[in-house]
């Protein structure tokens, strides 16, 4: 055997090892989760950007860089990001991008962009840019970033319309053909917005412009650059808001939560594009489901749910089906009612705590619970799961921290419970 063949040898058991040792840990984890399932429970990482001898280092390795990549003419990275509330923020490939907001009584119109990988924040150009607002919602189409509307302060609402090309790094106004305004929302904050992208027709809905708050929803063709006038909606038509979220799948526009003068919302709703129909949606909950919710998680001023103001009505037409409603004559909790129905025929996971099998890439521990009401929250849609964020809870003047899952195929609310949470807030 030579000295070719021996090496050949080594590095073959070597990777025997390696395999052994991977197929062990698989199996150890197997058991742990088998054995306590909290070892399962998401957490939260907190990141910390790079320090200064790193940002020097970055500098110089990119001196060199062309303006329309990795220039630092108009960027530069930063130590830290600077706080504030109410900004308008997109995920774009590796990057999160961060404009303007809200701090210390003053608006900012400051744009920045957030390494992923590399874990760094970058100072943007924001020449043409949006002026100084709060409150002004933004989105992704065909690599540009939209911004429309917001708050500049001094009772001054905007429905101004702007883009950022991602790859140019070049603001714009956005073109809008002059007789389409017509149909255009009245300066507003707190838009609930989303992109159809299959024919290309960002929808709006809702908002606050000072005066009132609308329930009327809007629609704009980004490719030909002209607001549309919409079929007059029907249906479960939802109440005035701000402030709520706003994601579209399937050829539906859902909406979820908001501020609607008085209080928080944790309603959700459909609206059918193509015909204008508005649905107020009822979950597919079980009794105890909805049980672990009112007695868990929903406090108000003169404590739980279970009071005297408080009824639980619950009727069984047979074994397999029931349906029940919440309601509370004093309180507000709820956005009018909660109404749910079930059929437990179907229903497989009849615990309200258990392992969630329906994701392919992590596992976790869920609840069947409902929301509290909320606005001011942060959100995504993937995989046809609503997913919602913290936000500010108006009945208790609470901010909170915690994650929600809404399958919208199921038509079921999950809480998902983390570790190691950020502190409470508002305005994601």
């Amino acid at each position: 055997m030579n000295r070719f063949d021996v090496i050949n040898n080594m590095n073959e058991n070597k990777q025997r090892t390696s395999l052994s040792k991977i197929n062990q840990e698989k199996e150890y984890n197997i058991e742990c989760f088998n054995d306590n399932m909290n070892t399962n429970i998401l957490r939260w990482y907190k990141l910390n950007c790079a320090s200064n001898d790193n940002v020097r280092k970055y500098k110089n390795e990119h001196s060199n860089a062309t303006l329309s990549t990795d220039s630092i003419k108009y960027k530069h990275e930063i130590n830290s990001f600077p706080k504030r509330s109410g900004a308008a923020s997109v995920l774009y490939k590796d990057y999160i991008y961060l404009f303007g907001g809200y701090k210390l009584n003053k608006r900012l119109n400051d744009f920045y962009k957030y390494d992923i990988l590399k874990n760094k924040w970058i100072s943007m150009n924001n020449k043409n840019g949006p002026s100084k607002r709060e409150n002004n919602p933004s989105f992704v189409y065909k690599n540009k970033m939209y911004i429309i509307g917001g708050y500049e302060g001094n009772t001054k609402w905007v429905n101004d319309f702007y883009s950022f090309d991602l790859h140019t790094e070049i603001w714009e106004s956005v073109h809008v053909e002059k007789k389409s305004e017509i149909y255009a929302p009245s300066g507003c904050f707190g838009y609930a917005l989303s992109v159809d992208t299959v024919s290309g027709i960002l929808y709006i809905f809702g908002g606050y412009d000072g005066t009132q708050l609308h329930n009327t929803m809007h629609a704009f063709a980004l490719d030909t650059g002209r607001w549309i006038e919409l079929e007059k909606p029907s249906g479960d038509i939802p109440s005035p808001r701000s402030c709520a979220v706003g994601h579209i799948c399937d050829g539906y526009f859902y909406i979820f939560g908001g501020y609607n003068n008085f209080k928080g919302s944790n309603s959700l709703y459909q609206y059918h594009l193509a015909t204008g129909i508005w649905t107020k949606i009822k979950y597919n909950m079980t009794e105890m489901e909805l049980t672990v919710d009112s007695y868990e998680d929903i406090q108000h001023g003169n404590g739980n749910i279970n009071d005297s103001t408080t009824s639980i009505n619950i009727s069984n037409k047979n074994r397999n089906s029931s349906s029940c409603t919440i309601s509370n004559s004093n309180s507000g909790l709820y956005d009018d009612k909660v109404s749910c129905g079930a059929d437990n025929s179907n229903n497989k996971n009849r615990k309200s705590m258990g392992f969630n099998s329906n994701d392919t890439n992590c596992s976790y521990i869920s609840s069947k619970e409902i929301p509290t009401p909320r606005y001011f929250v942060g959100s995504f849609l993937h995989n046809n799961c609503i997913y919602i964020l913290g936000g500010y809870n108006g009945i208790t003047s609470k901010r909170l921290n915690d994650l929600y899952k809404y399958d919208i195929h199921n038509r079921t609310w999950e809480k998902i419970h983390t570790t190691n949470n950020f502190s409470e807030r508002s305005s994601i």
